[in-house]
């Protein structure tokens, strides 16, 4: 074989390397759908009771978080506040009574927002009384009036958007809505990342070393999950499939109870409405 041809076979090898090289690095960054980790050891859940907004005295709004809060024996919900006749984002924290037939408190955020604010996941930090947001480029601390204690750029990852959070002592969990969970302290430096990428993945909830994850996007069918990730082992597993909540905008788990935000009213889901769906762990 001459030189050129010699030549003009490597350069053909090299360029089918790269190709092959270019098309495993995509394949490996797509979403996983997860329905492909459904398992034998998957839990089928149906709701023992669904709670539509207003039972607590509120018109339906656009849920984009769920949070509990140990102090007050309550729960959060985190309005976007895109469902005003204006036009004009209007988000809100609203604060409603354990068995959610009653407002207890309001937070208005438009003296925090600008024109990156996009609240989607909410977390209740014990040691602080505080609550922490999820808003896209930055996760924001404010205390029960709505006064700003902590801002965290999210830096080299807001491009892939904060979203879920759950706040464990000094350590803020953020899922983003794309390829990294983040373990960051409170100054906001990030101290763990993971790699997580599942189609259409959400909100998280902390229990002990175990992060329950919301995800899924089928309005209309079952097709919506939770997910458990072991911390310490890395498993990740399917844990439930949840019946009836179509549009997950929130997920907290107390004494063997389950309680899921669905976003039905801005999702156009099968209810289309927003409500709280609750499931028994038992």
């Amino acid at each position: 074989m001459s030189k050129k041809k010699c030549k003009i076979l490597i350069q053909g090898i090299f360029i089918i390397i790269l190709i092959m090289t270019a098309v495993m690095i995509r394949h490996s960054n797509k979403p996983i759908k997860p329905e492909k980790r459904v398992t034998e050891q998957t839990t089928r859940l149906n709701e023992t009771n669904k709670i539509k907004f207003e039972e607590f005295e509120q018109n339906d709004f656009t849920c984009t978080g769920l949070t509990y809060d140990k102090c007050d024996d309550s729960f959060w919900i985190a309005d976007h506040g895109n469902n005003n006749n204006d036009q004009q984002l209007h988000p809100r924290l609203i604060e409603v009574n354990k068995d959610f037939t009653q407002t207890l408190n309001i937070i208005e955020l438009d003296q925090i927002k600008d024109d990156e604010f996009d609240l989607q996941g909410i977390a209740y930090d014990i040691c602080n009384d505080s609550l922490w947001m999820a808003t896209g480029k930055f996760v924001i601390e404010i205390n029960k009036t709505g006064k700003i204690l902590s801002k965290i750029s999210m830096g080299n990852y807001s491009k892939y958007k904060s979203n879920g959070i759950a706040v464990d002592k000094d350590n803020i969990w953020v899922l983003c809505y794309n390829k990294f969970l983040l373990k960051l302290n409170k100054y906001g430096d990030i101290e763990e990342k993971y790699k997580f990428n599942y189609k259409d993945q959400d909100h998280i909830y902390l229990i002990n070393n175990n992060l329950y994850v919301t995800i899924g996007a089928d309005y209309v069918g079952d097709n919506n999950f939770v997910f458990k990730y072991n911390l310490k082992s890395g498993i990740i597993s399917c844990e439930y499939q949840l019946e009836d909540s179509h549009a997950i905008e929130g997920i907290v788990i107390l004494d063997d109870t389950l309680y899921i935000a669905n976003d039905g009213k801005f999702h156009h889901d099968i209810f289309n409405c927003s409500y709280i769906n609750i499931y028994s762990l038992k």
